[in-house]
């Protein structure tokens, strides 16, 4: 485009030393993700990670900051809360239940019965019956006596919105991560958490339940390898019975406090360098920039499916990119694509590939050379290709794979006769970074036949959707095209 904009209409790409550099790359190749002090952008286009903030978040937000949907909603009503991703599309039940209160004799008992769930009641609704410091806490109020043990629950909740709005998505797509707390203690993990939204500092220790995959929770975890609770007492707070005061000599929070997070809407692969080196493990994606040593200016290669994905979506939202992409690479105003009765054939978009953002183009030349060398660009220009119809004489020269992928003889095509007595020649002046699969298309078009096969001299050309002409012709080739259309009588 820049080229175009400078007037230079005939550079299609350029080249460094034995590189080519074209406006389209492999989906694959991963996104320049600038590092930077300032807030983390997430435009399609253009990534920057704060270098405080955690990799697999970033991707995370990445992929639902388009998603004009809140991340998480939770709504109540009597005796449960439905907690729901309107990303996914998924949801939970919570429901605080009574159970049977064990003895505290040292025996180890199995899961207690429950006997239905406590009404969940709004403080906002009650703050002139209620004490002073909890009317002041915007919570749900659980009415249980004293010594009453409790059991929270949890099952795959029945709202849907989203993605999965009309369709149920897999078990292990539907898990949300649930840390439990009573005051500010870690059920599971027995640590205190001053900072409740945000959580301790990270530690391999896992510190949360995976629901509804686990079913119920019904109090404190002793011990790791073994499966043996606690059970949740009601007591009286502020009087040194609750755990939070056992722990840190008093009671900052009570209660019962939950942080729930969804499941991360995607997992991509991160890079510190372009080619020759191992994405990042799980366990260095929980790290940020910082962490891993580096500085605002750095940079990172990210990738993955969804965000490729994402950037596709964003590109071609109009509806007229598809016809864009066709004249980025033709250039020809000579050449024409016909109309097969119905509609005209568009040239297709190559399905492995996409458009290459000039700052990408710019970290790829970087690699080529050396910090201390001269970037020198020389401008790569059209080809030309010459296509000739092929005399229906040298049929038997035409064997293995055709455009359609099959010998059309096997399929019930014969010889198209008609190009043999008007004979068609044609020079085009094309981009070299155009597809053979492209190239194929094309000429079918012109030659409106159904299928075709390609030589060069007396060797015929494979289609290959992933190869681009500078890569399989020269400039100048002249190549020749055998039409076939249906044999009559033949209904496919």
């Amino acid at each position: 485009m820049l080229t175009l904009l400078s007037g230079h209409k005939d550079v299609c790409g350029f080249r460094l030393g034995d590189s080519l550099f074209g406006p389209l790359i492999p989906c694959s190749s991963p996104f320049p993700l600038y590092i930077t002090d300032a807030q983390s952008g997430f435009s399609p286009e253009w990534l920057e990670i704060n270098i405080n903030q955690v990799l697999e978040q970033f991707y995370d937000i990445a992929l639902r900051s388009d998603s004009i949907l809140k991340p998480m909603r939770m709504y109540k009503d009597g005796t449960k809360l439905t907690v729901l991703d309107e990303y996914d599309g998924c949801s939970i039940d919570i429901s605080l239940n009574r159970t049977l209160r064990v003895p505290e004799d040292g025996t180890v008992y199995n899961l207690p019965a429950l006997f239905g769930p406590f009404p969940l009641l709004n403080v906002d609704l009650l703050q002139n019956k209620l004490p002073y410091l909890m009317a002041q806490k915007s919570v749900l109020l659980i009415p249980m006596f004293v010594r009453e043990t409790l059991s929270i629950g949890f099952k795959t909740g029945s709202l849907r919105s989203g993605r999965n709005i009309f369709s149920w998505s897999r078990w292990d797509s539907q898990s949300f991560a649930i840390k439990i707390l009573a005051g500010s203690v870690n059920t599971i993990s027995g640590g205190a958490e001053e900072r409740l939204h945000r959580g301790s500092k990270r530690e391999e220790k896992q510190d949360y339940a995976v629901v509804p995959r686990q079913a119920r929770v019904d109090g404190f975890f002793v011990k790791a390898g073994v499966n043996i609770v606690r059970q949740f007492v009601a007591m009286p707070i502020f009087s040194g019975y609750t755990v939070e005061s056992q722990l840190k000599g008093r009671d900052d929070f009570g209660g019962i406090q939950m942080a729930i997070a969804p499941r991360f809407a995607g997992r991509g692969e991160f890079r510190t360098k372009l080619h020759g080196e191992e994405p990042l493990d799980l366990s260095q994606q929980r790290l940020s920039p910082r962490e891993l040593g580096l500085q605002p200016g750095h940079m990172l290669f990210v990738s993955g499916e969804a965000l490729e994905r994402r950037f596709r979506n964003a590109l071609y939202s109009d509806k007229d990119a598809l016809c864009t992409g066709q004249e980025f690479f033709i250039k020809d105003p000579n050449m024409r694509i016909r109309s097969n009765g119905r509609q005209i054939q568009k040239l297709p978009y190559p399905s492995t590939e996409r458009p290459a953002l000039v700052h990408e183009l710019l970290t790829m030349l970087e690699e080529e050379t050396s910090p201390s060398g001269t970037l020198v660009l020389e401008p790569v220009f059209r080809m030309t290709i010459i296509v000739e119809s092929r005399h229906c004489s040298k049929f038997g020269a035409a064997k293995g794979m055709m455009y359609i992928g099959q010998n059309p003889s096997c399929l019930g095509f014969q010889p198209d006769y008609r190009h043999d007595k008007n004979p068609i020649s044609l020079t085009w002046k094309i981009s070299p970074f155009m597809s053979l699969r492209q190239l194929f298309c094309l000429v079918r078009a012109e030659f409106d036949a159904q299928v075709i096969a390609l030589f060069r001299r007396h060797e015929q050309i494979e289609d290959l959707e992933y190869s681009a002409l500078h890569c399989i012709l020269e400039d100048g080739a002249i190549i020749s095209c055998q039409a076939y259309t249906p044999k009559l009588g033949n209904d496919s």
